[in-house]
């Protein structure tokens, strides 16, 4: 008896059709190139997919040039990063499985990278400590 008959059914999630229901979850792998798709990224995705996973949902994927996650995560945030998506998802369809990213933005989780701006906000963010700043009215009246 087949205790997850549907499991390896195909499913359709809006206009796509997903061949199975085996789904991969976002795992950080680390191994863009400053955001860019590199072999040893194309290999990883595309062993998951040979080996049966049905929709693959990638690893955080920054849509803004400024503020990184962590060094080795990917980007699509211009159309420099389009060829190594490409080679990516190429490599994943060649086993019948879909492929999307995990769009994100950094906002206060940001890694301090050197020379990245800082973060500034009306309240506490991130790994940097508080800055206090008040409008000149405020100043006034504290003396």
């Amino acid at each position: 008896m087949n205790t997850y008959p549907k499991l390896f059914s195909p499913i359709k999630i809006g206009e796509t059709t997903v061949k199975n229901r085996v789904f991969m979850p976002p795992i950080s792998t680390n191994l863009a190139d400053k955001g860019y798709v590199t072999d040893a990224l194309v290999e990883h995705y595309a062993a998951r997919a040979k080996g049966g996973v049905g929709l693959i949902v990638t690893e955080v994927t920054t849509v803004e040039p400024t503020y990184v996650y962590l060094p080795g995560d990917m980007s699509i945030c211009d159309d420099s990063y389009i060829p190594g998506w490409e080679k990516l998802t190429a490599a994943v369809h060649k086993y019948g499985a879909k492929i999307l990213p995990q769009l994100f933005h950094p906002a206060y989780m940001a890694f301090p990278i050197p020379g990245t701006p800082r973060l500034i906000a009306p309240s506490f963010v991130g790994p940097y400590p508080p800055v206090r700043r008040g409008c000149s009215a405020c100043k006034k009246s504290r003396r």
